[in-house]
């Protein structure tokens, strides 16, 4: 092995460990998106591993609905906060303001039509 090679791995081992550092830790907030075949997941499992693991807030957008449903860690269990749909904004405040309105997540031309007459 030339002393090169040698020293490329080691930098390219040191810039690994550098950017799997940056990814320690729990996230402040989760956002999952559903769908059909995970929804379950979603709202069971997840939810309670992120809770498990102390994540402070957990979202889920549904975009068939379209809806939003966010939980908020209080005393070490989570507590749904929020949970609107259509024009219906949730207006939140964990760590920063935030208004959300769940058709507005959707794209205008994948929102379903409402029948005026």
């Amino acid at each position: 092995m030339s002393w090169h090679s040698s020293c490329a791995r080691r930098a390219r081992r040191a810039q690994h460990r550098r950017r799997r550092a940056t990814h320690r830790g729990r996230p402040v907030l989760a956002v999952e998106v559903l769908s059909p075949s995970t929804r379950h997941i979603d709202l069971g499992l997840k939810l309670s591993r992120y809770e498990a693991a102390s994540t402070p807030a957990y979202w889920v957008i549904d975009p068939d609905e379209p809806s939003l449903r966010a939980w908020e860690l209080r005393e070490g269990r989570y507590e749904q906060v929020a949970r609107v749909s259509g024009e219906t904004a949730a207006t939140l405040s964990f760590s920063w303001p935030l208004r959300i309105v769940p058709d507005h997540l959707i794209r205008p031309d994948d929102r379903p039509s409402v029948d005026s007459s």
